[in-house]
């Protein structure tokens, strides 16, 4: 899905957002579809959120395979 949000095959998805009150990331297809489409029509959002939820199995974990880092480049 995040290739589809952003664009492109490489790299940060557009929609992956970090909460710092939660110390988490979100995403924002699922969290504020809004902030990424702001002329979606109302009765369009929830079937996306349900649908971007099943799609990226939300609390289940995440697949990617990326390391974070630390400001330093290090891992944590």
């Amino acid at each position: 899905m995040g290739m589809l949000v952003s664009g492109k095959r490489h790299g940060a998805c557009l929609a992956l957002r970090w909460d710092a009150g939660l110390a988490r990331y979100h995403c924002a297809v699922v969290a504020e579809p809004q902030s990424l489409w702001p002329r979606l029509p109302g009765l369009l959002r929830a079937p996306l959120v349900w649908l971007a939820s099943r799609w990226i199995a939300a609390g289940a974990g995440c697949d990617s395979d990326l390391e974070p880092k630390d400001n330093d480049g290090e891992s944590p």
